[in-house]
């Protein structure tokens, strides 16, 4: 599953985007999105090994 997924890739700063913002399968995704974030981030917060092993593999893949 995706985690913020509103139906198709759709080009930002036009009418039809603009439009899909407003529905509800879009809030619901971002909703999502954020409880996703949220989650993640407290997760990260509260296990400083879990964090650092993100971190350092992070420095691996941008210097490889």
């Amino acid at each position: 599953d995706l985690i913020m997924g509103i139906g198709r890739p759709y080009q930002c700063h036009t009418v039809e985007f603009a439009e899909v913002m407003q529905t509800d399968e879009t809030h619901a995704a971002i909703k999502n999105a954020a409880s996703y974030l949220l989650t993640l981030c407290t997760k990260l917060y509260a296990d400083q090994e879990l964090l650092a092993a993100v971190q350092e593999e992070h420095r691996a893949y941008r210097n490889a």
